[in-house]
């Protein structure tokens, strides 16, 4: 996808009135949020910084079931192909 990274989901994101416009402008309500959001802004050319974060000991993930995984495939794929 281009994207000045390659973990949309991980940390914090923080934005000025420009990312604040552009994180409006968003779509997808669910997990990959993240994504369109940092796609949307690279695409318009906004500055895009990386905050290296590290995860703390012991942390357990969650399951994610079939039907939030094929609905953010679906998300996904709107995500891929918005202009």
């Amino acid at each position: 996808m281009r994207l000045p990274t390659d973990d949309s989901q991980c940390g914090i994101k923080g934005f000025n009135k420009k990312g604040a416009d552009v994180f409006l402008d968003t779509k997808i309500d669910r997990f990959l949020f993240d994504l369109e959001f940092i796609k949307l802004a690279s695409k318009r050319k906004l500055n895009v910084q990386i905050a290296e974060v590290e995860l703390k000991p012991n942390i357990v993930f969650s399951k994610v079931s079939f039907k939030i995984l094929f609905r953010e495939s679906l998300n996904f794929l709107k995500v891929l192909f918005r202009k």
